[in-house]
């Protein structure tokens, strides 16, 4: 039977300082972060942080290997497809939000236009009224004077307040 020979990943894993240790571990919890936020949408702005975070980690993380980097870029990537659906999730939400009030508000223009509808037949209807009664109560009757005479003495002055007689 042939014998497998471990030492080169007894020697990498030697070599695998704690660095990398602790990197690994810090990728770890930024994947499984990264799978929580995939299903479970954040607000915008929230996966563009963390992707930040990310990002500088992954500049302080030196001597990386290429499977390193490429775990990096996996997240960095997730979490930039994370934020675009996350920004057009909210967009389509707000314009569905913004056509209801849309429609809301326009149903409580239309009963507001009917109201003021009935409001002004009623005040057509009292101005009609009002002037049909005034046509109804105009003097019909003109007067004729054929002459116009002081009753008694004609008065020097005509003074405000004081009672004068006339004959016609």
């Amino acid at each position: 039977m042939r014998q497998l020979n471990l030492w080169p990943i007894r020697q990498y894993i030697h070599e695998f300082s704690w660095q990398h240790r602790a990197f690994l571990v810090l990728q770890i919890i930024c994947g499984l972060v990264t799978w929580y936020l995939w299903k479970h949408l954040p607000n915008p702005g929230w996966a563009v942080a963390l992707l930040a975070f990310v990002a500088a980690s992954m500049s302080i993380h030196g001597d990386m290997h290429g499977w390193q980097k490429a775990i990096w870029m996996c997240i960095i990537g997730a979490l930039l497809v994370i934020e675009l659906r996350s920004i057009n999730t909210d967009r389509f939400i707000r314009d569905q939000q913004a056509i209801a009030d849309r429609s809301m508000q326009e149903a409580e223009f239309k009963a507001t236009a009917g109201g003021l509808k009935a409001a002004i037949v009623g005040i057509d209807s009292t101005l009609k009224t009002a002037n049909t009664t005034l046509l109804q109560t105009r003097p019909k009757a003109a007067i004729r004077f054929m002459g116009f005479e002081w009753a008694n003495q004609i008065p020097a002055q005509v003074n405000a307040g004081e009672t004068y007689w006339f004959n016609y």
